[in-house]
């Protein structure tokens, strides 16, 4: 009997948590200097160390590493986490903008990176919390505006 070998982790191909800590850093960077996601980047506060740190942990096992978010800070939710926060098509795009360059500049292995790449769309695509349409719309269609 031929037992087949696990293939590693995306965690382990990506390079480990220096990897993650390296992509949150340069995502961040990204997004503080790129004027085109500052709509979203105000949503953020001064000091980012703990959303970092939050970030890092969450990323962890989500790409099949150690479970450290909920190790640290109980279970994940993390749309529930975000529902204050308003996320529509565009900034899903804006967020994966800076996710895109992080990822260019930290993971090396493009198969790797492609990887973390679709993960990251899925999971930016599943926190939109927000139709992409005018919330006025409808009500000025009811109520017979009419242009």
């Amino acid at each position: 009997m031929n037992a087949e070998t696990p293939s590693p982790s995306l965690y382990l191909r990506i390079g480990g948590a220096a990897a993650l800590e390296g992509f949150v850093a340069r995502f961040y960077e990204a997004m503080e200097s790129d004027p085109a996601v500052a709509r979203i980047w105000d949503l953020h506060p001064a000091d980012l160390d703990d959303l970092k740190r939050r970030l890092v942990a969450f990323l962890s096992g989500f790409v099949g590493g150690p479970p450290l978010y909920p190790e640290l800070y109980g279970p994940p939710f993390m749309r529930a986490r975000h529902l204050h926060v308003p996320i529509a098509t565009d900034e899903r795009d804006m967020w994966l903008k800076c996710a895109g360059a992080a990822l260019d500049q930290t993971i090396v292995d493009p198969v790797a990176r492609a990887e973390f790449g679709a993960k990251l769309a899925a999971f930016a695509n599943h926190m939109r919390n927000r139709n992409d349409i005018d919330p006025g719309a409808d009500r000025r269609e009811s109520a017979g505006d009419g242009a």
